[in-house]
């Protein structure tokens, strides 16, 4: 027969694990980089929110 713990509420102790980072890259130059940023700074219009993109999508996956 199994043995139970004497404290069965007590937590087990955290394993440390190495921290994971998420480097994302992008073929762009270093000058389709600084035109790009250039664009979004002077630009007129509105911009979407996530939730109006989160919706845009689901509607294309709805589509499907």
């Amino acid at each position: 027969m199994l043995k139970s713990p004497k404290n069965p509420n007590k937590r087990q102790p955290i394993v440390a694990r190495p921290k994971l980072i998420a480097v994302l890259k992008n073929g762009m130059t270093e000058a389709e980089m600084q035109e790009s940023g250039d664009a979004w700074a002077n630009h007129q219009g509105s911009y979407l929110t996530l939730a109006e993109i989160l919706s845009i999508e689901a509607a294309k996956l709805q589509k499907q």
